[in-house]
Parts: C-alpha cells; structure tokens; sequence
C-alpha cells in the first residue's frame, strides 16, 4: 500500500492556487492524455506534485465549508523564507529544536497550518 495523494476541499481555488504556486512554489502535476503531457488543473481543481514523490496535493472547488488540517512539507527553508516575504505571508512560528531540527508555521488563505521543515 502506498499513499497516492492528499485532497482538500476549497471555497477559493483562484487564493490557494497563487498561495501554494507562487508563495511556496509548488508545482502544478502533469498527466498523459493520448501521448500529450498536460497540467493537472482546471477552473473546479488543481493538484501539486510533492517533490521527486508521486504523491500529489489535490485542491477541488466546494460549495461547502473548506476541509482543515496540517499540511508538513520538507524544503529549502532559507529559499521558502524569501519567497513568503516575497509576498508577504506572515510567519506564525521560526522555531528550532535542541537538536539542530529548524521549522516555520505559516496559514494558507482558507486558514490550513503548514508545517515547513528544513
């Protein structure tokens, strides 16, 4: 068994799309249609590709409350800092353990926590 993706529900594409492709710099998945590689993406939905993993982060338009919860993503931490002041995300948290572990906590527009881990 192998997790194949994560999906949210979403009362704002067009605000989580510039957040999560622009603020963080996810990029957006692709897939074959008769020998034709296409984005993964349309005006209802869109789904990020998660580094060098098959797993994608799936966003789908609702008519319906947002789905919440924590999303954890390991990145460049010093690159992800310049791009969220770029646009000015707030920062919740710049924390770093004992043990040398660094992390920020910042919000998405519908109010998700996520977790970047260096």
């Amino acid at each position: 068994m192998k997790l194949n993706s994560v999906i949210f529900h979403t009362g704002s594409l067009p605000a989580i799309r510039n957040f999560y492709e622009n603020a963080l710099g996810l990029k957006i998945g692709t897939f074959d249609q008769n020998g034709v590689e296409k984005p993964d993406c349309s005006e209802t939905y869109v789904n990020y590709t998660v580094g060098d993993s098959e797993i994608l982060l799936c966003f789908e338009s609702t008519s319906h409350e947002p789905d919440r919860g924590t999303i954890v993503l390991t990145v460049d931490l010093d690159e992800v800092i310049k791009r969220l002041q770029r646009f000015n995300v707030p920062v919740q948290n710049n924390m770093s353990t004992d043990a040398g572990f660094q992390f920020l906590k910042v919000k998405d527009p519908e109010g998700r926590s996520i977790i970047l881990e260096r």
